[in-house]
């Protein structure tokens, strides 16, 4: 008897065909004269650094990857490591979280802004990369822009993934600027949103989230530790605060939200480390406020995401990072893991780079129900500002044209790839996204039909090579059980993610025929033959005896003729010798037909 259960779910991560390009964030340069390379997909030491950044600090490449500046708010070095000319004495204080930001002018690849933070407000630089043979130039030094800001800057993408906007807090107040910088530049008229959370603290660093829908905010009052915003890439309006409150002498520093914008990280200090983990599908205050775990208590201030889809934890005054592996899965299974990458003797303050953080942004298509047969599941859950989506599974499947949520299910008829086709609208232009989907075969599992053993004997069944895992209806998780009782067993077995059962049903009965283990015909007229004992009415007979050349020596069909110990007339040789009977038991409650075999010692 065989079922089956298809259970799977997994996600898809894609790159949108945007004009953001996350090799702008490949390389890290941070702390005393430390820098990491994440172009070649895992962080690789650097150790051509010229920097020293007590905390604020930002970097940014070309398209490339190719290392372009980074700047600790204060000087600015160029890819030979120099001082730009006009790239000293910027406005950014070193004593400040995020004293800094490259933010490239869209459209034109050779002007980036750096904007920097310092107690008398938020500035502008504007460099030019292609003067002085590509070194770069200051071409606009410390233009100010406003004045009575928060020490907390960050960025996202404009709905249309072309421009950005910039995000700042004004001091003493429940107000967030938000800066848009398009193909003619930086607006110097933001758009303002009053929150009614007043913002007092200067500790810690703001983040907005990859796919640009919320912002999380160190508050650091006497009741609150943070805050949680909306976002509207559209307007940059910020709305909708959600506070955690604070309950302890602690305050909120590091801030950071996993590639798929779900799962939000907050390191803390004060009266005790910690680093904490919560769950944005939370939508009540209350339900977002009892999502935390605590993943860990040490030394750990900045959270920075990366292009690898990690987290890194910088640790003050030590010579290596902390990191989050698997950042979008709650929960220990995240696998945070304290001084994981040695910076080889150059040391980790309290910062870590501030990026545009759309350079992060991987949104997910997550697939539900795997598995050969299913209606398999197919959900994008991505809707800031999205107009409508398209999808293409191909193979004959139509295009489907759908409004939030944006979701589809589809039967898909053999195991293997897929290619699937999204196109997203939004803000009149048009993402795409091309993903393949692996549909799974159920694994095969074949206990075998119900099976009758006679008392004393055993049986051993198989659930199948090579599964994930095994479970068996008495509590075992082996691939092989071995039955000696009456009883129903069941096995199921998971491959993939999907699941497969048997059942096979096992009686034991009573022997209709038995037969000794040794004879002596040596003509004492005692235990001469050997034959079978029957116990019962049984039809059909037949007895079978062969050597141990597999020859055969005896042969009847009549039960109550047994074997002498000879073969053509002669007497076998002292040996054992191996003996087959088949008969019908004449009893519904038997199996139509029984087989028995065993092995006989012939003695003189």
């Amino acid at each position: 008897m065989r079922s089956v259960a298809k259970i799977s779910t997994f996600i898809l991560l894609f790159h949108s065909l945007i004009s953001y390009s996350q090799k702008q964030a490949d390389r890290w340069y941070f702390g005393q004269n430390a820098g990491l390379d994440f172009s070649a997909g895992t962080p690789e030491v650097i150790q051509n650094s010229n920097m020293i950044a007590e905390s604020g600090c930002t970097t940014i490449s070309d398209s490339a990857g190719n290392l372009f500046f980074y700047s600790n708010g204060i000087n600015v070095w160029n890819r030979q490591h120099q001082i730009l000319p006009n790239g000293d004495s910027l406005k950014g204080s070193s004593g400040i979280n995020q004293n800094s930001l490259f933010i490239p002018w869209p459209g034109k690849d050779s002007l980036c802004y750096l904007f920097t933070i310092d107690s008398s407000g938020f500035y502008y630089s504007l460099i030019n990369g292609q003067l002085h043979n590509g070194m770069g130039d200051i071409i606009i030094q410390n233009s100010k822009i406003r004045e009575s800001v928060t020490d907390k800057i960050t960025a996202c993408r404009h709905c249309n993934s072309f421009d950005t906007w910039v995000i700042v807090t004004a001091k003493d107040s429940a107000s967030f600027y938000s800066y848009l910088i398009t193909e003619n530049g930086l607006s110097q008229v933001p758009t303002v949103s009053h929150t009614g959370i007043h913002i007092l603290s200067e500790l810690g660093y703001m983040k907005a989230s990859p796919s640009g829908d919320k912002l999380v905010l160190p508050l650091n009052s006497t009741t609150a530790l943070f805050a949680v915003f909306d976002f509207d890439n559209l307007t940059g309006l910020v709305s909708n605060p959600m506070v955690v409150p604070k309950s302890e002498l602690s305050y909120a520093y590091g801030a950071e939200f996993s590639p798929d914008s779900k799962v939000l990280y907050i390191s803390t200090g004060g009266q005790h480390f910690s680093l904490l983990q919560y769950d944005l599908s939370k939508t009540s205050q209350q339900d977002f406020v009892n999502s935390v775990i605590i993943l860990a208590a040490e030394n750990q201030y900045a959270l920075q995401l990366a292009n690898d889809g990690k987290i890194y934890v910088a640790h003050e005054n030590e010579s290596c990072l902390g990191v989050i592996n698997f950042p979008s899965i709650l929960g220990s299974d995240c696998q945070y893991k304290a001084n994981a990458v040695d910076l080889s003797g150059n040391q980790c303050q309290m910062g870590l780079p501030n990026f545009n953080q759309s350079y992060f942004n991987k949104p997910v298509i997550t697939v539900s129900n795997s598995c050969l047969g299913d209606t398999t599941r197919f959900v994008f859950d991505y809707n800031i500002n999205i107009d409508s989506v398209q999808w293409d599974f191909g193979f004959n499947f139509p295009v489907m044209n759908q409004i939030y949520p944006f979701e589809e299910g589809i039967v898909l008829s053999e195991p293997g790839q897929y290619k699937i086709q999204l196109k997203y609208f939004h803000c009149g232009i048009v993402d795409s996204v091309v993903q393949t989907a692996t549909i799974f075969d159920l694994p095969a599992i074949d206990l075998g039909n119900d099976t009758s053993l006679f008392a004393g004997n055993s049986i051993t069944l198989d659930a199948g090579n090579d599964m994930d895992h095994y479970c068996w209806n008495t509590g075992s998780d082996d691939r092989y059980l071995t039955v000696l009782t009456n009883g129903i067993y069941y096995a199921e077995v998971t491959k993939n993610n999907c699941i497969s059962t048997d059942s096979i049903q096992i009686r034991i009965i009573p022997s209709a025929v038995e037969l000794p283990n040794a004879f002596s015909p040596n003509g004492d007229n005692v235990n001469e033959i050997f034959k079978p004992i029957v116990l019962g009415k049984i039809s059909e007979f037949q007895f079978t005896i062969y050597n141990r050349f597999g020859e055969r020596i005896f042969l009847s069909n009549d039960y109550l003729q047994g074997w002498d110990g000879n073969f053509k007339g002669r007497p076998c040789h002292t040996e054992t010798y191996l003996w087959e009977i088949s008969y019908h038991v004449m009893d519904p409650g038997y199996p139509s037909l029984i087989k028995q075999n065993g092995t006989i010692h012939l003695l003189r």
